[in-house]
């Protein structure tokens, strides 16, 4: 049994101040007798009034601390527990990576107000959700100990993203009339579907590396790391390189203004391919250790012929990643002019006649190839061109002639569909941008070993040969030398991600690597701490959670009616002994 209005108790308060007034006795009456036997039948009472004296046994005294006590009883609301009955209480987890930090405050916190959560229930069903919706579920179950064990084994580390999904599938599973909480550390203004918040965050001055960029210079490769001080004051931190076989640089320190970024650097060493870049440890250490690996995109191997020769040397100097192709059979991409057959992707070239000037508004039509792009100064001579077909897709128009697009069939072919050499073209950056936008679009689709430095969690485009086994890759996590940390997992190329942590990883398909990166964090707003708050905001429904789990005191209709029934006899008992 529970008081589901435990202030009622105060009612017991009545029966100090009932003893106390029957303490003070009622003044005498003068009764003029004639006969003195008559004095003896009479009640001794004080001749001064009202006097605190002795207290006196009497049927008023018990009637009305009988009517007290069950008042008292009404008022605090006794009700008895229901056998059998079970909250239902969903927990989501804010997975961003900030809530690293806070995590034996969130389990602390959801521990210490479990009993409240549960309220009267005999047992509780519970459910840990990760506040990312696309994520398995955490754990289920009416275990107190192994729900708090699954959270322990949980970790944070995904970027900042919305949680209204998690919560309403939360609410679907819990029901109406279950409870629904949300552990995070930052301030949540208006909790939706029934929520509980507990943000259990605080202000932490913390620096981190951001990102990670290179240079070529005089024939070396040097990396460059962005350090950030997040906190309004200025930091002093240290950091070291460490290579391949154990090897580590010695320890520098930086300095790093309030809110300000420094900028870090240093060169591959000669055979080195990774390192790790260390910063000194504070309380968000995933952004402490920056993963570098020697970029190396996979080649694209050009070749033209005829009147383009040359012209392949031109796209070598310019992009990254192409080289001339010394074979035939290993071109990726042909520079060739229209009256050439080409079996695989290539760029065709009309050739110009040398007229007039092309009038007519120039149009660009929406594509990935062209976005952003400025082609209003292109000036190209007129020329009798190649027509396009309607399976072909148009990327610029002049007027009513396509300047450029892209030939429909089982290959990637751009037409440039005018004289680039008669015209401006070559002074146009929209124009190189396309080439190499287009370079890139082959590259992608290439099956061939890349190296990468990308961000923790980054979706990964992986080319793989549809022909070689499952379809499948395997993806492994990798150490500073190479070797494999722990088992490796079969993914579709579609779904392939980087590491959740920073760190090196592989992914090889039927024995061939395919890709090998570094995985670092660079999510700024989950490095800023400024804005972590601790704040509990409970959602209106624990007095409905007691009438679920109880049943009312039924024989309060009878309770009413003792009340009434000493109420009478007080006031009859009182008003005999008066008379």
């Amino acid at each position: 049994m529970i008081f589901s209005n435990p202030y009622g108790l105060l009612g017991l308060l009545g029966i100090p101040i009932i003893l106390v007034i029957h303490f003070f006795q009622r003044r005498a009456k003068a009764l003029p007798v004639s006969t003195l036997f008559l004095v003896q039948q009479t009640q001794r009472e004080s001749a001064r009034g009202r006097n605190f004296e002795r207290l006196l046994n009497s049927p008023p005294l018990w009637l009305q601390l009988l009517m007290v006590l069950l008042f008292t009883w009404l008022l605090s609301g006794p009700r008895y527990l229901k056998e059998a009955s079970v909250q239902k209480l969903a927990v989501v987890v804010d997975s961003s990576a900030s809530m690293a930090v806070f995590k034996g405050e969130a389990i602390a916190k959801i521990d210490s107000e479990l009993e409240k959560l549960r309220g009267n229930a005999s047992a509780v069903e519970f459910f840990l959700l990760d506040s990312d919706p696309s994520k398995a579920r955490i754990y289920h179950g009416d275990s107190r100990q192994s729900f708090l064990e699954a959270f322990r084994a949980w970790e944070a580390g995904g970027s900042a993203h919305g949680v209204r999904d998690s919560l309403k599938m939360a609410r679907s599973m819990v029901g109406e009339k279950g409870s629904v909480v949300y552990l995070t550390d930052r301030e949540v203004t208006q909790p939706e579907f029934g929520t509980h918040v507990f943000a259990v965050g605080q202000e932490v001055a913390n620096c981190g590396m951001t990102g990670v960029e290179f240079e070529r210079r005089d024939g070396d490769l040097v990396w460059r790391v962005s350090v950030k001080n997040y906190a309004a004051v200025p930091q002093v931190r240290e950091w070291f390189v460490e290579l391949a076989g154990g090897q580590r640089s010695s320890k520098r320190s930086v300095e790093l203004p309030a809110r300000g970024v420094v900028t870090l650097q240093g060169l591959f060493p000669e055979g080195q391919d990774v390192c790790k870049v260390w910063l000194s440890e504070d309380a968000f250490v995933l952004d402490d250790v920056m993963p570098v690996v020697r970029p190396q995109p996979k080649e694209v191997q050009v070749l033209s012929t005829g009147e383009l020769e040359g012209l392949d040397e031109k796209l070598v100097r310019s992009f990254e990643g192409v080289i001339r192709a010394q074979d035939a059979s290993e071109v990726d991409v042909s520079l060739v002019r229209p009256s050439s057959e080409v079996e695989g992707d290539a760029i065709v070239f009309v050739k110009g006649s040398g007229g007039k000037y092309q009038k007519g508004e120039i149009v660009a039509e929406k594509h990935p190839l062209m976005d952003g792009l400025n082609w209003q100064s292109l000036l190209v001579r007129e020329s009798a061109g190649v027509p396009h077909t309607e399976h072909d897709t148009v990327l610029l128009w002049q007027g009513d002639r396509a300047l450029l697009y892209l030939r429909g069939g089982e290959h990637e072919v751009l037409v440039v569909n005018f004289d680039w050499e008669q015209s401006n073209a070559q002074k146009q950056e929209a124009f190189v941008v396309l080439l190499w936008r287009f370079v890139e679009r082959l590259r992608r689709a290439k099956v061939g070993f890349e190296s990468l430095n990308v961000e923790t969690g980054q979706m990964l485009e992986v080319a793989t040969d549809p022909l070689a086994g499952s379809g499948m890759v395997e993806f492994r996590e990798v150490d500073l030398n190479g070797s494999p940390v722990g088992k490796g997992v079969e993914v579709r190329p579609a779904h392939v991600t980087a590491l959740g942590k920073p760190g090196f990883f592989k992914v090889q398909q039927g024995g061939v690597e395919l890709v090998h990166g570094g995985a670092h964090f660079a999510d700024t707003r989950e490095a800023d701490f400024t804005d972590c708050v601790e704040q509990d905001i409970w959602a209106p429904e624990l007095g409905e959670a007691v009438d679920r789990h109880t049943e009312e005191d039924h024989l309060w209709r009878y309770v009413v009616l003792m009340i009434v029934v000493a109420l009478l006899g007080s006031w009859f008992f009182t008003n005999k002994r008066i008379g």
